[in-house]
């Protein structure tokens, strides 16, 4: 749904919620706004910062970090 919007030429924004508990991927919202008003959605974005201030929690991995290179 959201291509359709964005290739007609309105602008599209995504703010943070939270992150999933099962994989601790984070999820958002979508706001949407006419077109011309990408102004609107950086002021709401803004407002959105300063009131919810997500911070980013890593995940932590049962068995170490995949990405580290094990000695053994």
């Amino acid at each position: 749904m959201y291509d359709y919007y964005t290739a007609a030429g309105y602008p599209m924004a995504n703010v943070p919620l939270s992150y999933s508990s099962f994989n601790k991927r984070p999820f958002g919202r979508c706001a949407l706004a006419s077109q011309y008003k990408e102004g609107d959605l950086v002021q709401f974005m803004s407002a959105w910062q300063e009131e919810f201030n997500l911070e980013r929690v890593l995940p932590t991995w049962v068995n170490g970090d995949p990405d580290s290179k094990h000695e053994g």
